[in-house]
């Protein structure tokens, strides 16, 4: 997921100075070598290797700006030095934490305990949840009449206003439309002791 993410976004800076680097375990410090304050750096790294680059530099990276991937290294989930909380920004099509530990508790907790799942991967287990809520709801609407173009139509028809839809920023559906989450926020730490994951600035829509 990574790597291709990487692909697209050097696709779309194309024409701009940007300059892309490799993961080396052996010399994790080496991709942000040389990085001034007014560079940004975009990392696709997964929390170990996060975690990895941040134990080599914990001073931090050298930039004004770090944007990470709340996908492959959930903010809360990464136990960074200060200096990196700091300027870290987590892009995430899903809920901040706090949303997701409140408003998701009312469907989420029961459901996994009734079909007895873990929720250590509360992130994770919360999508699953709201396409399980969603397909099963959208089946009993249809009474019967089985067939793939009224499933579409009862899903795009649905409330996705609902507790079980608090996994992700907004979802909704047209007529034609496939991808219910479209949109998406920043997420970073809080001042002034930058140990709560809040959402920074306004929603991100394509």
């Amino acid at each position: 997921a990574g790597a291709a993410a990487a692909r697209l976004l050097d696709a779309e800076l194309d024409g701009l100075v940007h300059e892309t680097r490799a993961w080396k375990p052996e010399a994790p410090a080496s991709l942000i070598a040389d990085l001034q304050p007014g560079d940004a750096l975009v990392g696709w790294l997964g929390a170990a290797e996060l975690r990895q680059l941040a134990n080599a530099q914990a001073q931090g990276p050298g930039t004004t700006l770090v944007f990470l991937s709340a996908q492959l290294a959930p903010a809360d989930k990464t136990d960074l030095p200060l200096a990196w909380r700091k300027n870290a920004r987590w892009i995430s099509a899903h809920s901040d934490p706090s949303r997701l530990y409140g408003k998701g508790v009312i469907g989420l907790t029961p459901w996994a305990q009734h079909m007895r799942l873990p929720l250590d991967e509360r992130s994770l287990m919360s999508q699953i949840y709201a396409a399980t809520y969603y397909f099963a709801d959208a089946l009993a609407r249809m009474r019967g009449s089985w067939n793939r173009e009224y499933l579409l139509e009862t899903l795009e028809n649905a409330d996705f206003d609902r507790a079980a839809g608090s996994a992700y920023v907004s979802l909704s559906l047209a007529p034609g439309q496939r991808e219910a989450a479209k949109g998406g926020h920043l997420l970073g730490f809080a001042e002034p002791d930058f140990s709560q994951v809040v959402i920074i600035g306004d929603r991100l829509t394509p």
